[in-house]
């Protein structure tokens, strides 16, 4: 029955996010393969629930009706989704069929052996580590059962006693964890285990399923492949941690603020580009700086890219709808929990180490050191033989593609910019702090950066396609 639960939780909110995609963005709900939808459903659906449990908590009401009301809301909106019908969908058309060419196939037998091989790793990984490491144990499953097990007295876990514990971290993750807790009934270590699972996989295959459409199987494959092949962020992925689930929200947001496969910029893509980046400031703190950076960048793209202020008037709307009520909630949390080490720092002391030419050598050299030697690819591995690749076969010459390629790019640099600017100000010993952190975080816009290589590429073999289906 426990793990019955378990599985109810997770079904519910992701089919209503799968009738979602399907009524309002039927160029991603109908995909084909539907390997994009379906990750944006399950990680999506997984995630929203656990901000209306999150909510729940904070309003103090009682624990024990949660579930009841949990399912009772989701059945609702999946009754309505499915026996209510909008116009607007009836006149759209289902996106082409990717067919799998030439060297297409091996590139794809390729990424599933490599999953194969990652699946038996994330397991064994789990296994050894079934509370995940330390970040996972210390803070985020710490405050899961704070929320799961607290009750009324949940915001104990803001006691001075634990100020070691990060307790101004934001609470998403937190929270997907103690709701299924909750449907199960009791803290069970699988929980844990399950959500770090869905965002590791659900990274994957949104790197890989929003590649197919525009650029074929086989450079979405080779993307693929490069992910997994970075042992650091299948270590991070079974980790519990945050910096994976980050990294599928940041993937998501620069993704659909890029248009479709078609050319189509839909206030819908607009829409899930805003949730996903509400969501990344529900998730770490490094989320947050890159919420209120993609804010400002999404609408320069929508305007570069020829759409003036006609294409503002579609997606602005939308995407700051959904974003900022969740942006709005991470501050509010930021509120109610202590301050932040960095605040406590004092002005002096930030003034002295922004002005200090001696710290930021130190830093730069801490992080060149980690960059040369990261467990990602590094300036030895990966990297490297990317960049190698794009120049021998050539950039796309699609303008727009390029454009939102840039774009990416620019976000990736704004977030190592932002961890630079951290460390600047970090209250830590910089040198300890950058060699605990730096090679972790800097997965959190890998395969951002991956899938903007992939987009910049010139495609080798074109994607065939089929005609498209009208949708009735």
């Amino acid at each position: 029955m426990t793990l019955l639960a378990l599985v109810l939780g997770l079904s519910l909110p992701t089919v209503a996010a799968w009738l979602l995609l399907r009524r309002y963005t039927p160029d991603v709900g109908l995909s084909v393969p539907p390997l994009l939808p379906v990750c944006l459903s399950v990680v999506g659906g997984v995630s929203v629930s656990a901000v209306g449990h999150y909510v729940w908590v904070m309003g103090a009401w009682n624990a024990a009706s949660f579930v009841w009301f949990d399912c009772a809301f989701w059945v609702v909106v999946i009754l309505w989704l499915m026996f209510t019908r909008d116009a607007r969908v009836s006149t759209r058309s289902a996106p082409r069929t990717t067919r799998m060419v030439g060297a297409s196939t091996w590139s794809v037998t390729a990424l599933l052996l490599a999953l194969l091989l990652t699946t038996a790793y994330f397991v064994l990984q789990s296994v050894n580590e079934p509370h995940g490491t330390w970040d996972a144990w210390a803070i985020w499953n710490l405050k899961a059962r704070f929320l799961f097990r607290g009750g009324g007295d949940w915001t104990d876990f803001f006691t001075p006693a634990l100020s070691w514990s990060h307790q101004e971290y934001p609470p998403l993750l937190p929270a997907a964890v103690a709701r299924l807790w909750r449907y199960a009934g009791t803290d069970l270590v699988l929980a844990p285990m399950v959500v770090a699972g869905l965002f590791f996989y659900g990274t994957i295959g949104v790197l890989v399923g929003a590649l197919v459409a525009v650029r074929g199987w086989l450079v979405a494959s080779v993307a693929g492949l490069a992910l997994l092949g970075a042992p650091g962020f299948v270590l991070h992925g079974a980790s519990q941690a945050a910096d994976v689930p980050l990294s599928f929200f940041i993937l998501t947001a620069v993704v659909f603020i890029a248009p479709g496969p078609d050319g189509r910029r839909s206030g819908g893509r607009a829409s899930i580009a805003g949730l996903a980046i509400g969501l990344a400031s529900l998730t770490k703190d490094e989320g947050m700086l890159f919420a209120l950076a993609l804010i400002g960048i999404g609408p320069l793209l929508w305007w570069y890219s020829g759409g003036g202020r006609r294409a503002l008037r579609g997606r602005l709307g939308p995407m700051l709808a959904t974003a900022v009520p969740l942006i709005a909630l991470a501050g509010l949390v930021r509120v109610m929990a202590p301050s932040s080490p960095y605040a406590l720092s004092g002005w002096d002391m930030l003034r002295t180490a922004v002005f200090d030419p001696a710290r930021h050598g130190t830093i730069l050299t801490a992080m060149f050191v980690d960059l040369w030697h990261w467990e990602g690819g590094g300036l030895v591995g990966l990297v490297p033989v990317m960049l190698c690749g794009v120049g021998a076969i050539g950039l796309t010459s699609d303008r727009d593609v390029r454009q939102m390629a840039h774009g990416a790019l620019v976000t990736v640099a704004m977030m190592v910019a932002s961890y630079y600017l951290a460390y600047v100000v970090s209250p830590y010993e910089v040198q300890q702090h950058i060699a605990t952190s730096f090679s972790r975080i800097l997965f959190q816009p890998w395969p951002t950066f991956l899938w903007a290589i992939a987009m910049l590429v010139r495609a080798p073999i074109r994607p065939m396609a089929e005609e498209p289906d009208r949708v009735t």
